[in-house]
């Protein structure tokens, strides 16, 4: 028999962070496998143990769900039915929220069903949400903006403090598509750190820089190298609306990942900056500095607070 003054910190401590949903959904029931729906109870939920799934759930700080990865690894389709019925069982019950103390979300995905069982997940004391968007099926896409719409209709509640959102693929609708995401983004004011990896649009960049007053931390990714007047522009609407930034990263021509960049001049507003503790520029083409650029640059260098 295991003492109570042990076994608490070592259930939260084993607990605190899941790499899958799996552990949970066992705690009501052995699952199987759909090819078609993807994982669900074999004998559904019709009296699950709700204290028993809260005893466990309520330990949970960082969640990942994860889609892409082989059947056999853990992490797979979940049928979404099998989690809305668990939704609509608890909230029956009671409760308010599948995992009420979550801190961190991590989600990479496929499959639109995914995405869209994510909105289960999200409650209040959520501060960070990282979205991996694997896919350039509409129907994902679809799915991505409508769980983009619910998260900002929960604004007032839902106070993030680090968002990334990372899409390597080709995106179809990617104006409507961006414009959900840019209005989510700026219902967050709170956010401090910030990673976007999609295709270059300044209007969109420059409406959440200017929107965000807590940004301190910023990493922008294009996956298709922009062009050097774009880049210009996306720094000149940072040094516009959030020049006390303290952590720029910045990179280009990412495919699936892979590095496969064209070198990229200096931006001329990048020596404006005074405050970056770190900046991380790979693409800067070093070849292309002249003399009076490299004078500059060492100037502006000296000139920054940290």
């Amino acid at each position: 028999m295991v003492s109570s003054t042990w076994m608490e910190p070592a259930l939260d401590g084993l607990w605190r962070a899941l790499p899958s949903l799996f552990p949970l959904l066992e705690l009501l029931g052995p699952l199987e496998y759909d090819e078609a729906l993807g994982w669900t109870f074999q004998n559904g939920v019709e009296r699950p143990d709700w204290n028993r799934w809260l005893f466990y759930a309520s330990r949970i700080h960082d969640l990942i769900i994860d889609d892409t990865q082989p059947r056999g690894s853990g992490n797979s389709v979940i049928n979404p039915e099998a989690l809305i019925h668990l939704r609509t069982g608890y909230s029956k019950w009671g409760g308010v929220a599948l995992v009420p103390n979550i801190q961190k979300l991590s989600v990479s995905y496929n499959n639109a069903a995914t995405i869209s069982t994510t909105l289960l997940f999200i409650d209040t004391p959520l501060k960070t949400l990282d979205l991996i968007l694997k896919t350039s099926a509409p129907s994902a896409f679809a799915a991505t903006r409508r769980v983009m719409a619910s998260m900002t209709s929960m604004s007032t509640d839902l106070k993030l403090e680090s968002f990334s959102f990372q899409c390597w693929e080709d995106r179809g609708h990617a104006l409507e598509f961006d414009n959900s995401l840019a209005t989510f983004i700026c219902s967050q004011p709170s956010i401090s750190s910030m990673l976007l990896v999609l295709g270059i649009n300044t209007p969109m960049i420059g409406q959440v820089v200017q929107a965000i007053s807590a940004l301190k931390a910023f990493a922008l990714v294009f996956p298709l190298d922009p062009t050097s007047d774009e880049i210009e522009t996306v720094f000149s609407l940072l040094l516009d609306h959030r020049p006390s930034v303290e952590d720029l990263a910045f990179n280009s021509g990412w495919v699936g990942g892979v590095a496969a960049r064209s070198p990229i001049p200096m931006p001329q507003s990048l020596l404006e900056f005074r405050r970056p503790n770190s900046l991380r520029l790979p693409w800067i083409d070093l070849t292309q500095l002249d003399q009076a650029m490299i004078a500059a640059f060492g100037g502006a260098l000296r000139q920054m607070d940290s």
